[in-house]
Parts: structure tokens; C-alpha cells; sequence
């Protein structure tokens, strides 16, 4: 029987989800009303609050809505699948990711022996971070990422995954 790891976020990934999630509610709930207001402001006093007004109002409305809200549905979906905690009890892993607004975290346990792991490079959000991806199978579109730098000993949980692997 091999000994317990239980492993949770470090204070680097504490800070990168608090950066990411201060920006979103700033552009949110911050920037687009200020700049709603501003231009409803302007435009309601150089053509006061007719027809023609509402009509040339419906883009600039959506586009600044649209610039501001849908970086949260971007983000969503990387923290959402980002590991919080990691904990490995004999055969079973059991993972929990990052809640995001409104979604709660996914709390995801499986056998050990179906976890596919493999190094994620090509994710654009994470920049120069090192990322592997857990599947339970090849097909999975939805993995779950689990950040390098964002736990303090990883080494030691790849390689009982890896152990695990190969001795399956």
C-alpha cells in the first residue's frame, strides 16, 4: 500500500486565479457599465431620447456588452477544468477544480489505472506555464489541467501516476 498524497494550490496559483478573477469582475462589473453610461450619457444629450437614437445605439450597446462579458465565458472553461486539489488514496484519484463565478467546482474521482496523462503545450491562457492534461479516456474533450508551478510537489504525483501506468 502506498502512502496517501494529498495535494492542494500554492499561493502562485492562488494569485494567478485571484489576478484573473479581479479582471473579469473589474470588466464586468466596472468598465462596461461605466462605459454604457458614458456613451448613454453623450448620446442622450447631443440626440436626446428618440427613434434614431435607439436604432444607432444597438451595435455600440452589444459590441461594448460583448468586449467585457465574454472574457468571462473564455476563462470559464480553463478555470473550471484547473485542478484545486489533487488527492490519491490507494487507486483512486480524486481531483477538484476551481469554482468560477456562478459554477461551482468539479469535484471528479476515478481509478487510477484509466488516467491518461500527457504534457498540454499549446494552451494560449497559460502562456509559458508547464501544463499536463488528465483524460479518463482518449476521447475525453474535456480535460483537466493541472498547472506545474501551481502545486509544490507534482513530481511526486506524476510519477505515481506514471507508476501506476505501468504497472497496469
Amino acid at each position: 500500500m502506498m502512502e496517501e498524497i494529498n495535494l492542494k494550490v500554492n499561493q502562485k496559483g492562488v494569485e494567478f486565479y485571484d489576478k484573473w478573477l479581479k479582471e473579469t469582475k473589474s470588466g464586468i462589473f466596472l468598465y462596461a457599465p461605466v462605459f454604457l453610461l458614458f456613451y448613454l450619457g453623450i448620446g442622450l444629450a447631443i440626440y436626446g431620447l428618440n427613434l434614431k437614437f435607439i436604432l444607432i445605439s444597438i451595435l455600440p450597446v452589444f459590441l461594448i456588452l460583448i468586449s467585457f462579458v465574454s472574457p468571462y465565458y473564455s476563462r470559464k472553461k480553463y478555470f473550471n477544468q484547473m485542478a484545486k486539489s489533487i488527492s490519491i488514496n490507494d487507486d483512486v484519484v480524486l481531483i477538484e477544480t476551481c469554482e468560477w463565478f456562478g459554477t461551482s467546482s468539479v469535484v471528479k474521482s476515478f481509478p487510477i489505472n484509466e488516467i491518461i496523462i500527457s504534457n498540454s503545450e499549446s494552451i494560449s491562457f497559460f502562456k509559458e506555464l508547464k501544463v499536463y492534461s488528465l483524460k479518463i479516456n482518449p476521447e475525453d474533450t474535456v480535460p483537466i489541467y493541472i498547472i506545474d508551478e501551481f502545486f509544490d510537489n507534482t513530481i511526486v504525483l506524476l510519477s505515481r501516476l506514471k507508476y501506476h501506468r505501468s504497472s497496469s
